[in-house]
């Protein structure tokens, strides 16, 4: 009888030893199962997602993305949904800097926004007639030739007037340094820098111009979609610092 008992005693022991087996396999399993699960839907998020970075001169600038605010320059986002957005970076006392932005999975953007300032009140109260005279000379009106004869110059190709004034509708302005001159294109405009003389360029080679800021070095030709749609393309050489540029506008033929 005390024989039968202990036999029966370690059956049960067994049976409890195999139940607690096979209960610890099925914890394991689904553990095991919610981790891919988990892994899947973060390599899925990230497969979906790329990061923004957005810069800007001066910064502390308010960054907005498809007309929500993300935050002040400089500023990263991570995990950004990819496709096409609507970039703004705007400042108090500055012109708005706007692009188009497009995220592609697992990459980073970055985007560099150069404020322009706006004009100040005084300016704004101003006519364009005080501005500019109606007699003012065309320094390029026969040589399609722009004189840097300031470091700091405006150009508006629509009018073909180029001052040290500014003025509505302007193309893009410019800073003679000593061996380049630094262009910034003022938004809806947009630019690009080839490396050919201006003589070799054509309006093909303008079509993807796409930045704000690019700097023109001797030999190089800058093309630039002025806000009215015309395609212009400036260079020259020179041999120790640039005094003036050589400028056509490109047709199609």
């Amino acid at each position: 009888m005390q024989l039968f008992s202990s036999i029966k005693m370690v059956n049960k022991n067994l049976l409890n030893f195999f139940m607690l087996l096979i209960l610890s396999i099925f914890i394991i399993a689904c553990a095991q199962q919610a981790e891919k699960t988990i892994v899947n839907e973060n390599t899925e998020q990230i497969n979906d997602t790329g990061i923004l970075i957005v810069t800007s001169s001066p910064d502390n600038a308010q960054v907005y993305i498809d007309g929500q605010l993300n935050g002040n320059t400089p500023s990263t986002l991570y995990n950004f949904p990819v496709g096409k957005h609507d970039l703004i970076v705007k400042k108090e006392g500055y012109m708005d800097f706007e692009k188009s932005v497009t995220i592609t999975a697992g990459r980073t953007e970055e985007q560099y926004a150069s404020l322009i300032p706006a004009k100040t009140a005084a300016k704004e109260n101003k006519s364009i007639e005080e501005e500019v005279p109606e007699n003012i000379s065309k320094p390029i009106a026969t040589l399609n030739r722009i004189n840097l004869s300031a470091f700091f110059m405006y150009y508006d190709f629509d009018k073909e007037i180029f001052t040290e004034t500014v003025m509505p509708d302007h193309d893009v302005f410019s800073n003679k340094y000593n061996d380049y001159v630094s262009f910034t294109a003022i938004a809806p405009a947009r630019i690009r820098i080839l490396n050919k003389p201006i003589t070799d360029v054509k309006i093909e080679d303008c079509a993807s111009s796409d930045n704000l800021v690019a700097n023109l070095y001797s030999g190089q030709t800058l093309c630039l979609k002025t806000t009215q749609g015309r395609f212009v393309a400036l260079g020259s050489i020179w041999k120790e610092q640039p005094t003036e540029l050589d400028w056509k506008e490109l047709i199609k033929g």
